[in-house]
């Protein structure tokens, strides 16, 4: 990439969140009003290179090793659910860049956590959840065909299932949470 930005640290936030974090020492407040939209377009790098085969083919094995690592990192991989908030909750963008991004967050989530990460992290996103699940829903339910408010639902409960995924061991303790966390 350029400017020091890679395709992981624009899929997680953390090159974004770097970088307004150098300027908020450097400049005033009113300088980084400028930079209000930077996760957005963060998100959307992503997904614009996700969704056109000629940027796929630019970007190459950078995003496709980008990809990986977050799928293989649930730490990263949280961090990128969280990032399509930004585009699925915004009434900025079309229909279209949301379905590209339902499809790479349905591409990144996925039963491939280790057990011993769950076991002994909390995750620093967790509090965020919320919000990639209300951006969730507002797709699902504002969507104007039905091909994508299915999308969105089987987005929906593939990240509640696997915000649950950490509980597993309790729900054989607990049979009221099977209801909550069954898989998708």
């Amino acid at each position: 990439m350029f400017c020091g930005f890679t395709y992981l640290g624009l899929l997680t936030g953390n090159d974004v969140t770097s970088a307004t974090t150098k300027l908020s020492k450097e400049e005033d407040d009113n300088f980084l009003d400028c930079f209000s939209f930077a996760m957005d377009g963060a998100s959307l790098v992503v997904v614009w290179t996700s969704m056109h085969d000629d940027m796929s083919k630019y970007a190459g094995a950078e995003f496709e090793s980008a990809l990986k690592e977050v799928q293989d990192n649930c730490i990263r991989k949280w961090e990128a659910i969280n990032m399509f908030r930004y585009v699925l909750s915004s009434v900025n963008y079309s229909w279209a860049i949301k379905s590209h991004s339902l499809d790479l967050l349905l591409t990144l989530v996925d039963d491939k956590c280790s057990e011993e990460t769950n076991d002994h992290v909390d995750f620093p996103c967790s509090t965020q959840i919320f919000a990639i699940l209300k951006a969730i829903e507002r797709v699902m339910i504002a969507a104007p065909d039905t091909l994508m408010r299915k999308k969105a639902f089987s987005a929906l409960k593939r990240v509640l299932f696997q915000w649950c995924h950490p509980l597993r061991d309790l729900i054989s303790y607990r049979p009221s949470l099977r209801i909550v966390c069954s898989p998708p």
